[in-house]
């Protein structure tokens, strides 16, 4: 990461974001130590496979993994690839041990942590890895769009100017961040938090949250019921017709397959799109399925179907986050100027 400090990142209304702020930005929001986590694992898996005798298979599923890189993003001609190497900064030996580290991670679901012990990576090493994977997979991308977008609201709204931030350092501050560097980012991030959330505020408005649920009417319908699962298609078949032909109780029919019933309470968007039509057309206490859910062969009796409305925790949750990502996305692009090709 190191060698991308000082890089310009994005720029929001004259305010310079570097690679360090989007580092800082993750650190601070809990999400930079799984990125750590996952690139030891990708490098202790790697090094195991390596300490080998050799692995044919492990060979081809790089071969493979490089292949849909490059077709996922058209990069279809050694040129077109050579181009996008250089444009990113990215050597192709760097690229090709990102694609060996990712795929050895992806075939060692287990023991993974057993493995970082056996192969522990030191700081340069990862911090290596890690510029390499957060440029790779997108993950640096997300991270900054994130942040992006949270600066392009606190433009709209700015913090007053007397704000006071003095926000902790980090315990462990990454590689090539000076501590006078970091307080001074992580404050100036602090400020922009404030800001956005502001904004927020001010967006995010009793009449913004009825048209966003009146926007999502239907996939947002509730759906509480009540549910028995089977391993076998034919055992859910012959339970279903006992309940629909012989009127037999959902609780009779769980207690003569020793099995549960579940209280169910899901909302139509939640569902696989081929089955959402099926709980829409239900009526309460009709029997449906069996529904391939969740990997078991499932009865459902249908309590009750419940309109959107705010009054429920779960739907206010969802227009206030619905509504907020729409106006920050649309602060962000009138606002934010990207300094990298993504």
């Amino acid at each position: 990461m190191q060698a991308l400090y000082g890089r310009p990142v994005f720029v929001v209304e004259g305010d310079t974001f570097f690679w360090e702020d989007v580092v800082l930005d993750a650190i601070r929001r809990g999400k930079w130590t799984a990125l750590e986590q996952e690139a030891r694992e990708g490098f202790a898996a790697l090094e195991e496979i390596d300490s080998s005798d050799g692995d044919d298979e492990f060979e081809t599923a790089v071969e493979e993994a490089a292949q849909e890189f490059r077709y996922a993003r058209d990069l279809v001609s050694a040129q077109e690839m050579e181009d996008w190497l250089a444009v990113h900064e990215v050597s192709l030996r760097e690229w090709m041990e990102h694609i060996r580290r990712q795929t050895a991670r992806a075939r060692t679901p287990l023991g993974l942590s057993a493995l970082v012990a056996r192969h522990p990576i030191d700081a340069e090493q990862l911090d290596a890895a890690l510029r390499v994977d957060l440029i790779c997979t997108g993950t640096g991308e997300d991270l900054a769009a994130e942040l992006a977008g949270r600066a392009a609201a606190a433009a709209g709204n700015p913090a007053p100017a007397s704000l006071e931030t003095d926000e902790p350092l980090p315990s462990r501050i990454p590689l090539g961040i000076s501590p006078e560097r970091a307080q001074e980012r992580i404050n100036h991030l602090a400020r922009i938090d404030e800001g956005a959330e502001l904004f927020r505020r001010n967006a995010v408005t009793p009449e913004a949250i009825r048209r966003e649920i009146g926007h999502h009417h239907t996939e947002w319908i509730r759906i509480d019921s009540r549910a028995i699962a089977f391993h076998d298609e034919a055992g859910a078949r012959e339970a279903a017709m006992c309940m629909r032909e012989d009127g037999l109780a959902l609780d009779d029919v769980a207690a003569a397959a020793h099995a549960t019933v579940a209280e169910s309470r899901f909302y139509l968007d939640d569902l696989d799109p081929e089955v959402r039509p099926i709980f829409m057309a239900a009526r309460p206490v009709e029997v449906l399925g069996p529904i391939l859910f969740e990997g078991a062969h499932t009865l459902f009796r249908v309590v009750d179907k419940v309109m959107p409305s705010e009054k429920d925790p779960e739907i206010l949750r969802r227009a206030e986050t619905g509504v907020a990502t729409r106006i920050m996305a649309a602060q962000a692009q009138q606002r934010v100027q990207w300094q990298l090709p993504w």
